[in-house]
């Protein structure tokens, strides 16, 4: 009789009941060695304690008590687990929502939404999680809250029908309930971590009894640890061939699902990041483990998932490949890249019908460029040049004079009227606002003037992982200096006292001055970050530099 739906709804409920069973026989043993402890040691005089422990003994109506203390602390800790806990979650691991004008998410959302068609309108959420690991997960709750998130990493590495499977992989957990019992565990037993930290932290600055008293329940948390990841171990290893077997049943390409646990398994999962302890939610463990990897009766026991040759090797004989072709093309596929965008980018024209009252814009300003002057252009134009800086020179045709940009009072002007409608942020250099443009499929807040670029935490990790672009010449001879004299111990500290700090065009009034630091150690890119909104100050090609460099260094690696 073939596995129904029916009968993974039976084993969902019977699993989810058994675990709270086990957390009421938990908080009963727990109760029992608290309660006789604390008799022991602070209602025994000292004295009579040789005397009296010949005689301790707990009485049926005292074990009652405990009884329905730990029902009430188990019924609690259940409840409260269960609220909210694919937030809290998600939370733990620092997941976001998806950016609707990021090119990578807007295909993450697509995919989203025809494996929510492929399996009966089941609706599911999309988060991503900004890191360079390559993983995906699934969580949901008794509301029929779904969600599957990838690492910006994994959006970055696989090809769309690669990202398709794993998407319909983690639709399979949700789907046969999978999902819904490791979330419900997962919730429930990670308090403990927090109880063990205040249990630990108490326990090393007290002394005497009370000392004793909560070391005593600092073991027990850990044995508490243990026994809990043993529950999640036990009941999710078996599950991810199920969830393989569906993923290939929704998309007809089980090379495609190979193709990406071979990629995952090749590169850094997510080890030592927030949420690495909540592996039984991933599609593939962030932690390597031998013990994984092998098939025997303590492999079944204590492992969260399958070993991944296994899976792969089910995957490849449905796709009647082998593993050598496998391993062949993984060692050949390139990424395609594309050039860097020019130093000199083309920006958008500012729309500035809302200062001059509908009247026409006159094309009388020139530009001094590569030794010609080159116009004439209105305002809307020469303000979306990307090729004008702060001090190139400009020449009114009206009047006839010739001054650098930021000399300019007209310029000056319109500035103002700018900034006053708010329909910008201001360039801290230039004072110019800023324009919006794609870069590596995600928005950034660009001067087309200095070419500064104003990027969140987030952003810059995005584009740190996407490796899109080739760089030009010029930017990687900057950055191989930069190196070169970083190595050989020149490089200099940054001198605040003399740095001219910039004001965080993202903050309201007071805006706060920026700080101005090295991106890493590592890498010695000086950067202005804000310390109240994180917003980052990239000045002209140091964004570049920067991805050229860690490029190099990930090359290096290979």
């Amino acid at each position: 009789m073939p596995y129904s739906f029916t009968q993974i709804e039976k084993d969902k409920s019977a699993t989810i009941g058994f675990v709270f069973l086990f957390l009421i026989l938990f908080y009963f043993v727990v109760a029992v060695v608290l309660y006789v402890s604390f008799k022991y040691y602070f209602l025994v005089q000292d004295s009579d304690r040789y005397d009296a422990l010949a005689q301790f003994s707990t009485s049926g109506a005292e074990i009652t008590g405990v009884l329905i203390v730990a029902l009430i602390v188990g019924g609690l800790h259940f409840l409260i687990s269960i609220q909210g806990m694919v937030s809290k979650i998600l939370a733990a691991l620092r997941a976001k929502p998806l950016d609707s004008r990021d090119t990578y998410h807007i295909m993450f959302r697509n995919i989203l939404d025809e494996v929510s068609v492929a399996t009966g309108g089941r609706k599911f959420e999309g988060v991503v999680v900004a890191t360079s690991a390559l993983n995906a997960f699934a969580v949901s709750d008794f509301e029929g809250r779904a969600v599957i998130g990838v690492t910006e990493g994994l959006l970055a590495r696989l090809n769309r029908a690669q990202l398709e499977t794993v998407v319909g992989h983690e639709a399979a957990h949700i789907l046969t309930g999978d999902c819904l019992e490791t979330t419900v565990i997962t919730s429930m037993f990670e308090l403990y971590g927090a109880m063990l930290s205040s249990a630990q932290n108490f326990a090393e600055g007290s002394r005497g009894r009370a000392a004793g008293f909560f070391a005593l329940g600092w073991v027990i948390l850990h044995v508490s640890l243990g026994v809990s990841s043993l529950l999640k171990m036990f009941i999710s290893r078996q599950r991810e061939l199920r969830a393989d077997a569906i993923s290939v049943r929704l998309t007809r390409n089980p090379l495609s699902l190979a193709e990406a646990l071979y990629t995952i398994s090749r590169n850094w999962r997510g080890y030592g990041l927030p949420g690495d302890g909540l592996q039984a939610i991933y599609i593939v463990s962030p932690a390597f483990s031998q013990l994984e990897e092998e098939e025997n009766f303590f492999s079944d026991l204590f492992a969260t998932h399958p070993p991944i040759h296994s899976r792969i090797s089910i995957l490849l004989d449905m796709a009647h490949a082998s593993m050598e072709q496998l391993e062949d093309k993984y060692k050949h596929q390139m990424p395609v890249k594309q050039p860097a965008p020019e130093d000199l980018v083309p920006t958008q024209a500012y729309d500035i019908s809302h200062l001059n009252a509908g009247k026409p814009v006159s094309a009388n300003w020139e530009v001094f460029h590569n030794g010609l002057w080159r116009g004439p252009f209105p305002m809307d134009q020469l303000m979306g040049l990307g090729w004008v800086e702060f001090d190139t020179y400009v020449r009114n045709i009206e009047n006839g004079r010739t001054v650098r940009f930021f000399e300019s009072e007209e310029i000056k002007k319109f500035n103002k009227q700018l900034h006053a409608t708010g329909s910008a942020l201001l360039c801290p250099l230039c004072r110019i606002g800023l324009n919006e443009e794609m870069y590596k499929g995600s928005p950034v807040s660009r001067c087309p003037h200095c070419l500064g670029a104003l990027l969140t935490e987030d952003c810059v990790t995005k584009f740190l992982i996407r490796d899109d672009y080739f760089f030009s010449e010029k930017i990687r001879a900057v950055g191989d200096a930069i190196m070169e004299h970083h190595l050989k111990g020149r490089t200099q500290a940054i001198d605040l006292k003399t740095a001219n700090l910039l004001l965080c065009p993202r903050c309201k009034d007071p805006k706060p001055q920026m700080l101005r630091n090295f991106y890493t150690v590592a890498y010695p890119i000086e950067i202005d970050r804000c310390v109240f909104c994180h917003s980052i100050w990239f000045d002209k090609n140091e964004l570049d530099i920067l991805q050229y460099l860690i490029g190099r260094t990930k090359a290096s690696e290979l």
